[in-house]
């Protein structure tokens, strides 16, 4: 093979692989996602994006959210991020779960997290009533371990009347 070649090759395997599934986005009132792939190499993995169509008065958003990395003594905990339009969600914020690393079992956090829209629309204006939700999830490992392992992440949210 030429040296061309092979630096092409190793550029390309050293880039984050992954593969995701989501519902129609933007929903009206429910959404889910699904993201595969490989920690980069800082451990983190690649984003979960979803969206519903907009946020509406008297109303909660439930982001459910799942992530499994696969187990290795190098990975020591698992965190995750919920933002809702660019802005952080503090139920529960950033959530960190401690793997074991004396185990190769998959480390797993979930959470429940939940957006009052009126509350939010009060502490930003114009930036939740009437606007598209969209929802991000990042996370990963919080010390930059985990490089190449395999994760799965899931997202559901869902707006539902107070």
């Amino acid at each position: 093979m030429k040296p061309a070649a092979l630096m092409v090759a190793a550029l390309v395997l050293a880039l984050p692989v992954h593969a995701s599934a989501v519902t129609t986005s933007p929903g009206k009132t429910s959404v889910a996602a699904t993201e595969t792939g490989a920690l980069d190499a800082i451990g983190d993995m690649v984003p979960v994006t979803v969206t519903l169509a907009k946020g509406k008065p008297k109303q909660l958003l439930m982001i459910n959210v799942a992530v499994s990395i696969g187990g290795d003594p190098s990975l020591p905990a698992l965190y995750t991020i919920v933002t809702v339009n660019g802005t952080a969600v503090s139920h529960p914020g950033v959530q960190i779960n401690q793997c074991n690393t004396a185990s190769f079992q998959y480390c797993t956090i979930t959470t429940t997290n939940w957006v009052d829209i009126d509350a939010a629309e009060l502490a930003g204006p114009g930036l939740f009533v009437g606007q598209p939700l969209t929802i991000v999830v990042t996370g990963g490992n919080n010390i930059s371990a985990g490089t190449g392992l395999g994760f799965t992440a899931t997202v559901t949210a869902t707006l539902v009347k107070k």
